[in-house]
């Protein structure tokens, strides 16, 4: 907090101004001692659910995470936020089979469902994503697109993710290699890059990511994963790698929107351009490196020139939004058994009711795996009708598990957005 000059950057805050970072990850202990007051509205975007807690004891990634932005400050325990109490976190959860390696499973559905819950947040200022992986998922972009452009009313929410922990020169990992998004580095305690962190042409800048003091999951599944007795050691831990200092980022971004609510998405990329430190004897061109990216966050010169800034408001240039986005649900039992008869319902939401009607083609499968493969079977189809004044468009049927399957098998939703 003191290399970042949070303290400046507090003292000239506005009282009484609140806003929510919607934070992407996996399970968080929205109960933690030092997070009273500090959630809103958070989803669970796999199960379809308002319960973000840990479901098993590799998910403990999203605690962390969200402390960085949002531990209550000034109550004499625990850590510091760099909120200062004026920040909460909207915890969606977008994963599901956490691994001790710290790998999770998500879908593209998952991802744009959990964005579709951001942009409907009317106090959402960013967006903060600690994760990243090889595939591109169109439908997730094309929901980053739509947050980076029109959410907040039109000015466009700015949106951040880790660049990863590879020590690469050249990252190319998701979502922070979308154009819509910002990739986040770490620094260390010398304001050189951290030796973990990638680097590389998407870099856009970096923040403090070793051993930033945060909250923990409590008990013998967090990262102290320690049972002392004293909370003070419990339920804290000093967080290490780009996933802290990605929501450290985001959490000085929305307060510079608490501080000036009318800037777009782009006029906060010039003032960080503008404002990150220049620092760790790097070949900065045009202001950048590929190190550091445009340098070292400063809340205090961020926020200095968020309340000053009076360019002209701008759209971003890149990327064009589309017209529309399409999300398929699928709901089905938990669990169903051979012989049996259930229901399964099935339906497309538009987030564009105004969109020139136009039908939307869907098939249901069963399968022995979350994916359609060669030997899955079609079970129902049906062409919904979206927009023209339709949101969204349901549909139920009645199916009859085959009695001759065992083990795990899956329903399946394909929706073709061509």
């Amino acid at each position: 907090l003191g290399n970042v000059k949070a303290q400046e950057g507090w003292n000239q805050m506005p009282t009484n101004v609140f806003g929510d970072v919607a934070v992407l990850d996996v399970g968080c202990e929205t109960t933690h001692e030092d997070m009273v007051g500090a959630f809103n509205l958070n989803w669970d975007c796999v199960t379809d659910n308002s319960n973000v807690e840990p479901k098993n004891e590799f998910e403990k990634h999203g605690t962390p995470c969200s402390g960085v932005i949002a531990a209550r400050n000034n109550n004499g325990i625990g850590a510091k936020g760099v909120g200062n109490n004026q920040l909460r976190v909207q915890f969606l959860n977008i994963g599901y089979n956490a691994q001790s390696s710290g790998a999770f499973s998500t879908s593209d559905t998952i991802c744009t469902r959990a964005i579709n819950k951001a942009l409907a947040n009317i106090s959402c200022l960013a967006i903060s994503m600690s994760w990243g992986g090889g595939m591109r998922q169109t439908a997730f972009e094309n929901a980053l697109n739509i947050a980076r452009t029109q959410g907040r009313g039109g000015k466009g929410i700015p949106i951040f993710a880790s660049s990863g922990n590879n020590n690469f020169t050249e990252f190319t990992q998701y979502p922070a290699y979308y154009n819509a998004v910002m990739g986040i580095g770490a620094s260390n305690t010398n304001n050189q890059k951290a030796s973990f962190s990638n680097a590389g042409t998407k870099l856009f800048a970096v923040a403090c990511g070793t051993a930033l003091r945060t909250i923990d999951r409590t008990g013998i599944f967090g990262y102290t994963n320690s049972q002392t007795g004293n909370p003070t050691i419990d339920n804290y831990c000093n967080f290490s790698g780009t996933s802290a200092s990605t929501p450290f980022f985001a959490g000085i971004v929305a307060m510079m929107l608490l501080k000036n609510p009318n800037l777009t998405e782009n006029d906060v990329r010039i003032i960080l351009k503008n404002t990150c430190r220049k620092l760790g004897g790097y070949n900065y061109v045009d202001g950048r490196c590929n190190e550091m990216g445009f340098g070292i966050i400063d809340m205090d010169s961020a926020i200095r020139e968020a309340g000053a800034y009076s360019g002209t408001p701008t759209p971003p240039v890149d990327p064009l939004p589309p017209t529309t986005n399409l999300t398929g649900i699928l709901n089905t039992p938990k669990n169903a058994v051979a012989g049996s008869n259930v229901v399964v319902g099935y339906s497309v939401l538009c987030s564009n009711p105004d969109f020139p009607q136009t039908n939307v083609n869907c098939e249901v499968y069963i399968s022995r795996t979350q994916a359609i493969q060669t030997d899955s079977r079609l079970i129902d189809s049906y062409s919904f009708a979206v927009g023209g004044g339709t949101g969204n468009s349901y549909l139920s049927f009645n199916y009859t598990i085959p009695a001759n399957i065992s083990g795990d098998w899956f329903f399946v939703l394909k929706v073709d957005t061509t």
